[in-house]
């Protein structure tokens, strides 16, 4: 679980300070947001080092350099450059602090615990949750607290509080049909692997194919390789192991296409999981083995543990 073509700026460091207000930048991080939600990686770090090179030595500019360096962590993250987003993410939160701006303080907050959610750090993660929904209340900013609860409810659900964990991701989507059609996908995709961990596999699959109707529709499937590995976890435990291994290949093939390394990792270890019952035992280790060698690499130790555990059922 879990989970933002651009000209160049007409304000750089040159121009008049009275010329560098609040929509100095706007047009190009409003950009830069679409493209995230695509998967236009290259191009939103093209725009984030722009916004920071142009903007540099401009206190005015102040919360859009803050913007481009959260920009800028989460495309660490989506190449699994964890301890560079997590440096990115704790510098907008200094920035924020010393300028008491509560707002970027909770945004900071969020993404640093969806750092160390990546890292393997769960405690720190769900401290970082926790920091950001006092803030969040506090401004009264529901669509934030709509992804804090959906991130603390991933949380939960990997420490064995299932109940718990559906009962945050509920108050989520509740917040998210009202108000963020667009994240809905995500939020169903997470009840998606919930219900499949109680073993409700019929309901999971319906849901998990809304979810990726949703995504495709909303959000031109910008992260519908998350989808189509829960859509293959969901098959594979209902034994229907011909269609867990087309959806895990079409995850597979997604992640790859977005960068995205961590989903790209579980669609492996799920492809060889497949290929293991199927008796297919070479195939499955070289899945299983690309999955190590990839979990290694980017540091996930959540998934090398995974692809460990599948490599000793091998």
């Amino acid at each position: 679980m879990l989970l933002m073509a651009c000209g160049g700026s007409s304000t750089g460091p040159g121009h008049p300070a009275a010329s560098l207000d609040s929509l100095t930048f706007r047009p190009e991080l409003d950009t830069a947001r679409e493209m995230l939600r695509r998967g236009d990686i290259e191009g939103v770090e093209r725009i984030a080092q722009q916004v920071l090179r142009d903007s540099k030595g401009a206190p005015a500019l102040r919360k859009q350099r803050m913007q481009a360096r959260s920009l800028q962590g989460q495309v660490y993250q989506w190449r699994a450059e964890l301890d560079s987003a997590l440096l990115m993410h704790e510098e907008v939160l200094r920035m924020a602090e010393a300028s008491l701006d509560t707002f970027w303080i909770g945004a900071a907050w969020i993404n640093i615990g969806v750092a160390r959610d990546l890292q393997g750090d769960y405690a720190g993660a769900m401290q970082a949750g926790y920091s950001a929904m006092r803030w969040k209340e506090l401004l009264g900013d529901r669509l934030s607290m709509a992804r804090v609860l959906h991130n603390l409810s991933a949380l939960q659900w990997r420490r064995d509080s299932t109940e718990q964990a559906l009962a945050l991701l509920q108050r989520s989507l509740a917040i998210k049909r009202e108000l963020d059609t667009p994240a809905l996908a995500s939020g169903l995709n997470g009840l998606g692997v919930l219900l499949i961990d109680l073993g409700r596999m019929d309901t999971a699959i319906a849901v998990l194919r809304e979810s990726l109707l949703l995504e495709d529709s909303l959000n031109s499937g910008a992260t519908r390789e998350n989808m189509g590995s829960n859509l293959g976890l969901a098959f594979e435990r209902a034994g229907m192991l011909d269609s867990a291994a087309h959806h895990y290949r079409q995850g597979l093939y997604d992640a790859r296409q977005h960068g995205n390394q961590e989903v790209a990792i579980r669609c492996l270890y799920g492809l060889g999981d497949v290929r293991r019952a199927q008796g297919r035992y070479a195939e499955a280790r070289t899945f299983l083995d690309s999955s190590l060698v990839l979990a290694q690499r980017i540091g996930s130790l959540e998934d090398e543990k995974e692809a460990h555990l599948s490599l000793v059922q091998l």
